[in-house]
């Protein structure tokens, strides 16, 4: 799904059209590219939603930029972010090994990493180590993922739609589902998944803005001066609210 920033829709921060006069050339039109994952990021009736779509839109504004939005598949926007210029990914966990691929702009946000239970489910999960001898659920290209990994656990089940966790789980085909909070209750709400329950916090992300290297560094800067201005005079506190990394 792909939309230009001017198709924010209504009680979202909107980007003017005039924007894209202010920054001249086509090329310098940032690509926004981001996946599904409410209450962060999503695609609503057309329009691109979510509490950080609405802060990067800001951004954008303050610092005179123009974007094009995306949502696509989490795999497929973070390859597009690493081989295409001028295309920045979020909302992305900051991790040391994506650290040196992209240049980065943020935290715009924050979210918890929960394992998540089945209604059948009869295990005790007291600790992440209580957790290894069971199938767990999670994302392609996923930093969530990529963390349980860098632990040693080795029955993980990937996939690259998180909606699909939530099925098998209620299926029984994975015990458990690791999944940003904001993204999991959304998601049982929306399906009426009764019975899947939080178990276990295992952390929270700072969610940032990634953008391909060659990104100029004039682009950065301004996205950063703008996010600083939004942070000092409340604008980020009030659009993200509990997932904000204001204290």
């Amino acid at each position: 799904m792909r939309r230009s920033a001017s198709c924010l829709g209504p009680g979202m921060v909107a980007i003017c059209l005039a924007l894209a006069c202010l920054s001249g050339r086509a090329d310098s039109v940032l690509q926004l590219v981001t996946e599904n994952q409410p209450p962060l990021n999503y695609e609503d009736n057309g329009h691109i939603a979510g509490l950080s779509s609405d802060v990067i839109a800001e951004m954008l504004r303050r610092a005179h930029l123009s974007g094009q939005f995306s949502v696509l598949p989490w795999p497929r926007a973070y390859a597009l972010a690493l081989q295409s210029a001028n295309t920045c990914l979020y909302s992305t966990v900051r991790s040391a090994e994506r650290e040196p691929l992209f240049r980065w702009v943020g935290p715009i946000a924050v979210n918890q990493w929960v394992l998540y239970a089945g209604p059948g489910f009869k295990g005790r999960i007291g600790s992440l180590d209580d957790a290894r001898p069971y199938r767990i659920g999670g994302t392609l290209r996923d930093a969530k993922s990529d963390f349980l990994r860098a632990k040693g656990f080795t029955r993980l089940d990937l996939v690259s739609d998180e909606a699909l966790n939530a099925r098998k789980l209620m299926a029984g085909h994975i015990d458990l589902w690791l999944a940003a909070a904001g993204r999991a209750q959304t998601l049982i709400a929306q399906d009426a998944f009764h019975g899947i329950r939080p178990l276990l916090v295992i952390g929270q992300s700072d969610q940032y803005l990634a953008c391909h290297p060659a990104t100029t560094p004039e682009t950065l800067a301004a996205l950063d001066l703008a996010l600083q201005s939004m942070r000092k005079d409340g604008t980020l506190r009030r659009l993200t609210g509990m997932f904000s990394p204001v204290p």
